[in-house]
């Protein structure tokens, strides 16, 4: 999947790496205030990002962005190896698991995104926060990674956020995690002072929120979020659908298109506290300890894959390879299916059986290819993407529930 991505990357996509690395020649060739105007398309993260990027700026397109992917396969292995050492499972049954979110890994790869290192971060973080283990250097170099990616793109804030405040695991491990999670954010943030000097430095974060605020909230049937799909169904307003390259009238008139524009924000910020509140009864749900290495530790495994696919509940753009924050989720269910059919048989297991190939069936068969253009259309428009993700919360919260403590270390 990574591969074919990449593949489709070099040949006809890779537009949001073009994007990146174009940013990261500007700042090579000292034209830094020229990052969010004279990139492919608008580009929309922090400035400390662009100078990150520069790296790749030293080869051509191609070879940097074949460099930038197999980065990003090996970001995935890691966070397959911790699940599989939580649960006892070898990472290449894991990785079947990865398979119901492979549409969306899809993308990812083929549009060069960062979310897969994003994802990366946050679940090495957590799952050094969670050990008991004192793991001086896994502390400050996760939360590191997990504190820059919160600046660069800002949707896992809530979780940095969560990790700076949590209270499980070994003290010397979260004293680390919390200087990492402040040093990562402010060298992302505060990279670009060095070149630039205090006022045009200022200025670049004014660009930076400036493109974000004109960004606004794109309503094409792209957008998978939840307030995109509220506002196609209920505010009478066409949506741009790309797949049939114009505009159609779903749902019907029953809010006022501005109104509900207005609330985005809003969700977001309201959103993120709750997420923000989740992650911490999460993770203090755990106030005593019992080590991993003795076992099994299902509740962790899907402590730290809930968490990740909390992220993208409450943006109000959420694009398709936003959902490769489902993977950890879908991996750890996955695990789980093949340890209870292990125990009970095939037999007894049907309903969860039938629950993971309807998910897995709504993302990955539902593209013109398999519906037709207009069936895939409106899927698009009731940001499936979306609900399959809630699908997924549900199922992992469900068989976490199950998980009697005498269960967690078999």
């Amino acid at each position: 999947m990574c591969s074919y991505g990449t593949a489709r990357a070099v040949l006809y996509e890779g537009r949001d790496f073009n994007v990146f690395y174009e940013a990261g020649k500007l700042i090579l060739s000292s034209q830094f205030m020229d990052i969010f105007s004279k990139t492919p398309d608008r580009y929309l993260y922090a400035p400390g990002f662009a100078w990150i990027f520069s790296i790749f700026g030293f080869l051509t397109r191609n070879p940097a962005l074949i460099l930038f992917s197999i980065l990003k396969m090996a970001m995935l292995g890691h966070v397959l190896f911790i699940l599989s050492r939580l649960l006892r499972v070898s990472a290449g049954v894991l990785a079947l698991g990865a398979l119901f979110e492979s549409r969306s890994l899809i993308i990812d790869f083929q549009y060069g995104q960062v979310n897969t290192f994003i994802v990366w971060a946050c679940v090495w973080a957590l799952s050094v926060l969670l050990s008991g283990r004192v793991q001086v250097l896994g502390s400050f170099f996760s939360a590191l990674a997990l504190g820059a990616v919160s600046v660069i793109k800002l949707v896992p804030a809530s979780i940095a956020a969560g990790v700076f405040l949590s209270r499980p695991g070994a003290p010397k491990n979260r004293r680390f995690l919390q200087v990492g999670v402040v040093v990562g954010a402010f060298w992302v943030l505060f990279m670009p002072i060095f070149d630039l000097g205090p006022k045009l430095f200022l200025d670049a974060l004014s660009l930076w929120l400036k493109a974000m605020h004109d960004r606004g909230l794109p309503l094409e049937t792209h957008n998978q979020s939840l307030i995109a799909f509220v506002i196609r169904w209920f505010s009478g307003t066409p949506s741009p659908v790309i797949l049939l390259c114009r505009e159609v009238l779903y749902g019907w008139k029953i809010f006022d298109h501005q109104m509900l524009q207005g609330l985005a924000p809003w969700i977001l910020v309201g959103g993120s506290v709750i997420v923000l509140f989740a992650v911490l009864r999460i993770l203090r749900s755990r106030e005593t300890y019992l080590p991993t290495c003795t076992g099994v530790n299902w509740r962790d495994a899907f402590s730290i894959a809930l968490i990740v696919s909390f992220a993208i509940l409450p943006l109000h753009l959420a694009w398709k390879p936003y959902f490769v924050f489902g993977i950890p989720l879908s991996v750890v269910v996955f695990g789980r299916l093949l340890t209870l059919i292990r125990e009970a048989g095939v037999r007894s297991q049907w309903r969860l059986i039938t629950s993971v190939s309807v998910l897995f069936l709504a993302v990955n068969m539902s593209n013109y290819e398999a519906i037709g253009r207009d069936g895939a259309a409106v899927f698009e428009a009731v940001s499936g993407f979306y609900w399959v993700h809630l699908g997924w919360i549900f199922l992992g919260f469900k068989l976490r529930s199950r998980i009697a403590e005498s269960e967690v270390f078999s």
